[in-house]
């Protein structure tokens, strides 16, 4: 027999906040790395990876958002029964 387990999940404000951020350093992490490079040197490679990696994680967290309308249900299952 399945047990029903009810899960109080938490406001996603913060991370989509986080989510935003991310969207507009991650472009201008790269520009200034860039800027950077041809400016002073190799100082610049950094921005340009973190900036790289930080675009692709915001990419990640935008598909993890879930908009459930009041007095409706979700129901998330993961990995089987």
């Amino acid at each position: 027999m399945t047990k029903e387990q009810v899960i109080q999940p938490t406001s996603g404000w913060f991370p989509l906040m986080i989510t935003l951020l991310l969207m507009v350093g991650a472009p201008t992490g790269v520009v200034t790395g860039i800027v950077l490079l041809e400016g002073i040197g190799l100082v610049g490679v950094p921005l340009i990876i973190m900036g790289v990696l930080s675009g692709l994680g915001c990419l990640l967290m935008f598909f993890g958002f879930q908009a459930v309308a009041p007095n409706d249900a979700c129901v998330l299952l993961l990995f089987g029964e």
